[in-house]
């Protein structure tokens, strides 16, 4: 499986560490191996830092997202301004996520949700990715999953779409709860550049991204594009953008995946027949009452038409091991020369993409 190779070897250790936490009955968290596993990867085998990582993010799981209701009505409006999300899977059964940054709208974005509340949103995403995708493609879809497939598509941007405190505030806070609560989440991701400030854009932010977060990452041109990532992914889990099926007026405004159904999946035998999921829409608790003034707020956003069922992907053989992890702290530790302002926007730039790279 990705990592057990190199890492299976920590996990009785790692449990003992843990064993009194383990079974206490946390809302919906899995205690598998692969979830253990993610963060002895996260300390690269010290499993000081493995279980220290894993203890802070019990705590604040509970303290933060436990503890507390949380609604998010703006939704629709924000997928308009910030268009991404989960879309179904790769052909390996990974989740699939598309976030098209050169389509990001700051100004709107600021108008229709608060950085804090974004923030949260997000956390509570990257949380039901650990919690509920991840395991629901692991158990389902019969293959060893430990991360999602990405794909940022950097067509169209500009450094003035990120020229904001709103951007700055959300990127670095989300940064911050991924890398410490969530790590070694993203298996793979692709990246789309065409001329222009994309494509300088990737070229200013390459030294900055570490050796193991470059070996995951696949930069396509956007003149050849559509046929490598239909190796990957089956078109009717993207845009007509991106080469896929699926309208792009409404491909980012719901979310997509087998993970929706109502029942949870029980694991199957290969030999078992698998049948179509349908998406439902996830259900959202009591709105706040700052809820309901950021959706009075928010822009009108057309209900999309109905989707077809979801379809499970075709798998194919399950990939290599991930490459080696990077030892938490050692870019904090290692001393560099100020960065120009403008490749500092690169920094945050890339950093808010790779958000679940930075984790591994």
């Amino acid at each position: 499986g990705e990592g057990m190779a190199t890492y299976g070897g920590f996990l009785p250790e790692m449990k003992e560490r843990v064993g009194d936490l383990l079974g206490r009955g946390d809302r919906e968290f899995p205690e598998d191996d692969f979830t253990l596993l993610r963060f002895v990867r996260h300390g690269r085998g010290n499993l000081d830092v493995a279980e220290s990582a894993y203890r802070a993010m019990r705590e604040w799981r509970q303290n933060t997202l436990e503890e507390k209701s949380f609604s998010f009505p703006e939704e629709p409006a924000v997928r308009v301004a910030y268009p991404k999300g989960y879309c179904g899977n790769d052909r390996e059964g990974r989740p699939l996520y598309i976030e098209s940054l050169g389509s990001v709208d700051p100004g709107e974005l600021s108008k229709v949700t608060t950085v804090s509340r974004l923030v949260e949103a997000h956390a509570r995403d990257t949380d039901r990715l650990a919690s509920e995708i991840i395991p629901w493609c692991q158990n389902h879809l019969n293959h060893t999953v430990t991360g999602l497939t990405a794909i940022l598509d950097l067509r169209g941007i500009s450094f003035k779409q990120f020229a904001s405190s709103f951007v700055q505030g959300y990127i670095k806070e989300s940064i911050r709860i991924d890398y410490n609560y969530y790590p070694s989440t993203l298996t793979r991701m692709f990246i789309i550049v065409n001329s222009g400030p994309a494509e300088a854009i990737w070229k200013l932010g390459q030294p900055w991204i570490p050796k193991s977060v470059k070996a995951k990452i696949q930069v396509l041109p956007s003149s050849s594009f559509p046929s490598i990532l239909r190796e990957h992914i089956d078109p009717r889990f993207l845009p007509q953008s991106l080469g896929g099926e699926r309208e792009d007026a409404t491909f980012f405004r719901e979310e997509r995946g087998g993970w929706l159904s109502q029942a949870a999946p029980e694991p199957k035998t290969p030999s078992e027949p698998t049948e179509p999921m349908m998406a439902s829409e996830p259900e959202f608790l009591k709105t706040s009452a700052e809820a309901t003034v950021l959706q009075q707020k928010a822009a009108v956003v057309e209900s999309a038409p109905s989707e077809p069922a979801f379809t499970e992907p075709t798998l194919a053989e399950p990939l290599a091991p991930d490459a080696p992890f990077v030892e938490p702290g050692v870019a904090e530790k290692t001393a560099e020369p100020q960065k120009p302002r403008r490749q500092r926007w690169v920094w945050f730039l890339l950093s808010s993409s790779l958000i679940h790279e930075q984790t591994c």
